[in-house]
């Protein structure tokens, strides 16, 4: 063997073991990148998560106070419309009572009075009356306003024994204004889904304006229950990685 030979086998063992060694210490090094990228996606998602969780249990205290209220106990519907007035969050949120077949008494997204619709939420009252605790609705349309509502319910019964569910409900921009206050970097995406799914709020891209299903991996992860990373598709086939949070 000549020694231009040796010389090159000699560069060869000193070069292979660098190459291999520079490989693994740029997988270490992209490894430890993206576990502290997914480290403050994981933060950030449940700081959005308190954030809205916050919004729901502000609602579910003030829903509670008026399922207290004399004139809902006295029949007094004139009067409760007018304290249910006041306990609404302009431009956020308006209150509906409902009887137990699903009709609306009074609505105060209108003045008092107005005709309203017919039983329309039958099967929504029914299952609230039945779990006897509030209860927080997946994506609906509202049939007074025709807006796009998450709706707080509460379950009422008088002391004459009228059953009620006092609805507060939620428009989706509200929801959008509040992931708005989360300090999440321009090039990441947050949004809040309802258990279908659905969703309800996003931050950037087609569903901040439309709202629609979540793409079909997202929406089994969801549907799944599933909590932490998963990897999934953007719309433009992008590979993600998505961290999941669920709301109690």
């Amino acid at each position: 063997m000549k020694i231009r030979d040796y010389l090159a086998l000699m560069v060869a063992a000193i070069l292979i073991p660098v190459i291999l060694f520079s490989t693994i210490s740029l997988n270490m090094l992209l490894k430890s990148q993206r576990e502290a990228a997914l480290k403050g996606v994981r933060e950030t998602a449940r700081t959005s998560l308190v954030s809205i969780d916050r919004e729901l249990t502000n609602t579910q205290s003030a829903v509670r106070m008026l399922a207290t209220s004399h004139y809902l106990a006295t029949g007094d519907l004139a009067g409760f419309y007018e304290q249910a007035l006041f306990s609404d969050r302009e431009g956020a949120t308006w209150t509906a009572l409902l009887d137990e077949n699903g009709r609306q008494l009074i609505n105060t997204a209108v003045p008092y009075g107005t005709p309203l619709p017919e039983a329309a939420a039958a099967a929504r009252v029914s299952q609230v009356l039945e779990a006897g605790v509030p209860q927080i609705s997946n994506l609906i349309r509202g049939v007074v306003t025709n807006a796009l509502l998450v709706m707080v319910d509460v379950p009422v019964i008088t002391p004459s024994g009228k059953r009620y569910v006092i609805a507060q409900g939620f428009r989706v921009e509200h929801f959008n204004r509040v992931l708005s206050q989360v300090n999440a970097p321009p090039t990441w995406l947050a949004g809040v889904f309802d258990r279908n799914g659905m969703t309800i709020a996003q931050t950037q891209g087609p569903a901040a304006a439309q709202r629609g299903e979540a793409r079909p991996d997202l929406r089994q992860a969801i549907r799944d229950k599933t909590v932490g990373v998963i990897r999934n598709e953007s719309d433009g086939q992008f590979r993600l990685y998505t961290v999941l949070e669920r709301s109690g």
